[in-house]
């Protein structure tokens, strides 16, 4: 049972950070334009200040999985109301590619969540 736990614990972690480099490298395309080196570097970080949100609750979804199960719940939520809105054929597609695996991950935050609550009060 305890290889099961530990294994509930870092399997959200792990997808949360792959997720989260993978929207890293979207940040990279300012760089292929001809603009001088410190456009190119504030439009880096300016397309990096996501990535920085979500490394943050990341990392306080270390200690407390509510959280990841609650923001990632709701920026997957938001993503596929965005998305909605825009009603293009390459919206649906996008929705789906991002905003899918940020409700998967809110969902194994909350198993995690629930997991620990059982260990502690038993039910």
């Amino acid at each position: 049972m305890k290889h099961v736990r530990r294994t509930m614990k870092w399997i959200p972690r792990i997808v949360t950070l792959l997720l989260i480099i993978f929207i890293c490298l979207f940040s990279f395309d300012v760089f292929t334009g001809n603009d001088p080196w410190y456009k190119m570097i504030l439009g880096f970080i300016i397309h990096c200040l996501p990535v920085m949100f979500l490394l943050l609750v990341w990392f306080i979804s270390i200690y407390k999985p509510w959280v990841g199960a609650t923001i990632y719940s709701v920026f997957g939520l938001l993503f596929f109301l965005w998305m909605a809105i825009e009603q293009s054929p390459q919206s649906y597609a996008k929705a789906l590619y991002f905003g899918i695996p940020f409700v998967v991950v809110s969902i194994l935050y909350l198993l995690d969540y629930k997991a620990r609550q059982y260990e502690k009060t038993g039910y």
